[in-house]
């Protein structure tokens, strides 16, 4: 039932309010709260192990609580002993569920067990195995438990017995006439399910009840009228009607009255089918009015989101016109950036030219086409260091303010005896500029090597004799500087020196020479 439920997804159980005292069967206990569990199995089901299939279902005052099925591991030899093993196992589980709701309901929950099986049954009830040896461990272990009154056995009609449903594939019929008896419904509407299956068994049952009636009537009637032969010596009909015989010929009018009897049930009968007919002809026309009520209804809210739709689609067909217009005038754009980006190109590449020919003649060449962050930094370094050099030759060789001639024939300004101001450094700017252009040399001769640690240590000496030329006041090669620039010239000196470069080794030791020399 749980897989059948879990497969259509629409299918949900419905727990109503329970009654104090009212069971699915037991409708008149004296306990409030019961606990009905109903078993059943399908003797030698698979047919690959011959195992059994085992099912248990259980309600708590008539609303759903659990239910099992199971495989049983073992092989019975005989129906009687699988009805038995599905009986225990739903017997530990209904003890089990029955001490969960006395704890939960703080109340005694009495439980009732159903089965139906009469000879696993009469097995339980009694006390001893018998012949019954391969399960007699099971067999007093229920035994005992019937005795204690720990659950009580009652037989069910196979009709009625819930527990089939989980035993073996069932028609769609009897399937839905046991979920209905479950209390399961629809998720959409919480209409019960099978209520159709359920109401035509239960006409079954009505209509073979009737019939058993009138069957049992007409048998009295027959033997009252003497018209069954052999059956005036049996039973206490024919003791009655012994002494008092009554011939077929003497009495015609009863023999009609039989006839009109028997014609009035069978109209009875009709009639009530008749009016069943009619009922359920008037209920499927309800149901069918409500839905063409909501079916209109639907149609109506179909034609709204339509017109909706037709609403939003027109909106879309104006902005994609807008789009479209937009998209024109900025392809026109387009064009005139791309007309305006190539007449730039055409002048930047006269520009280059013209840069390469003045480069050409200065006699220099293009030697890269793409430039590494490296050979960017020295670029910018030495844009830098060009600049400063180029400062510090337009500097005046004296402190005094130059004057401007007039052109009125005055006599011009004689160059004073007075000694020059020099910087605080103790040395002066023209060795900061010498010191510039040999270690810019020095770092050309490294690019053009490709040594790029000794490149990375010549722009960091170039950086700080910049910054001590650059600014206001210069700080000029003071000791700082110096040591700092004689720490790198060192540092270049060791490099060389484990590398072999004998050649760069002695320049560089001509540098650490020179800078003490000053610093002395």
């Amino acid at each position: 039932m749980i897989g059948f439920m879990k497969q259509v997804g629409d299918i949900g159980v419905k727990l109503c309010y329970p009654e104090p005292g009212v069971g699915k069967v037991n409708t008149a206990a004296e306990c409030e709260w019961i606990l009905e569990s109903f078993s059943d199995a399908d003797w030698n089901a698979n047919k690959t192990t011959r195992h059994s299939t085992s099912c248990g279902v259980h309600f708590i005052n008539n609303c759903f609580m659990y239910a099992s099925s199971r495989n049983q591991k073992v092989v019975s030899l005989s129906s009687c002993e699988s009805e038995l093993h599905s009986l225990v196992s739903c017997a530990c589980d209904g003890i089990y569920i029955r001490a969960c709701a006395m704890f939960v309901l703080n109340g005694v929950v009495e439980h009732f067990q159903y089965t139906d099986s009469s000879s696993a049954r009469q097995i339980v009830c009694r006390q001893g195995c018998g012949r019954v040896r391969h399960v007699s461990g099971k067999l007093l272990w229920a035994q005992e438990k019937t005795a204690d009154k720990s659950f009580s056995l009652h037989p069910v009609a196979t009709l009625h017995n819930v527990a089939d449903i989980g035993t073996k594939t069932l028609s769609r019929q009897r399937l839905f006439y046991l979920l209905h008896s479950c209390g399961l419904v629809y998720g959409v509407d919480f209409s019960d399910v099978g209520e159709n299956e359920f109401s035509l068994v239960n006409e079954r049952l009505v209509n073979a009840q009737q019939l058993k009636k009138i069957s049992k009537a007409i048998l009295r009637m027959g033997l009252a009228m003497g018209i069954t032969e052999g059956l005036e010596s049996s039973g206490a009909m024919a003791q009655q009607c012994g002494n008092n015989e009554i011939q077929v010929n003497k009495f015609p009018w009863m023999f009609a009255c039989v006839v009109f009897l028997i014609c009035m049930v069978a109209f009875t009968a009709f009639w009530r089918r008749f009016q069943r007919f009619l009922k359920d002809w008037d209920d499927r026309m309800k149901r069918l009015e409500s839905d063409v009520d909501s079916a209109q209804v639907q149609l109506g809210d179909h034609y709204e989101y339509a017109a909706h739709l037709s609403e939003r689609i027109d909106g879309l067909d104006v902005r994609c016109e807008s789009i479209d217009e937009a998209s024109d005038a900025q392809a026109a754009q387009v064009s005139t950036l791309e007309e305006e980006m190539m007449e730039s190109s055409h002048s930047t590449e006269e520009v280059l030219d013209c840069i390469r020919y003045g480069l050409m003649e200065l006699g220099g060449f293009v030697r890269h086409t793409f430039l590494s962050r490296e050979q960017r930094s020295h670029m910018f370094v030495q844009e830098r260091a060009n600049m400063v050099l180029r400062n510090l030759r337009n500097q005046a060789d004296t402190t005094d303010v130059a004057t401007q001639n007039n052109g009125e024939g005055g006599e011009e300004e004689m160059r004073t005896n007075d000694p020059e101001v020099e910087p605080e450094s103790h040395v002066s700017p023209g060795r900061i500029t010498a010191l510039l252009e040999n270690v810019r040399r020095d770092l050309n001769i490294a690019l053009q090597a490709e040594r790029w640690t000794e490149n990375n240590q010549l722009q960091g000496a170039v950086n700080i004799l910049l910054d001590a030329a650059s600014g206001p006041s210069p700080e000029g090669l003071s000791m700082r500087v110096l040591r700092d620039v004689r720490n790198i010239f060192q540092r270049l000196f060791r490099i060389h020196r484990n590398r072999g470069l004998e050649e760069r080794r002695d320049r560089f030791r001509v540098y650490v020479e020179d800078i003490n020399s000053l610093m002395q």
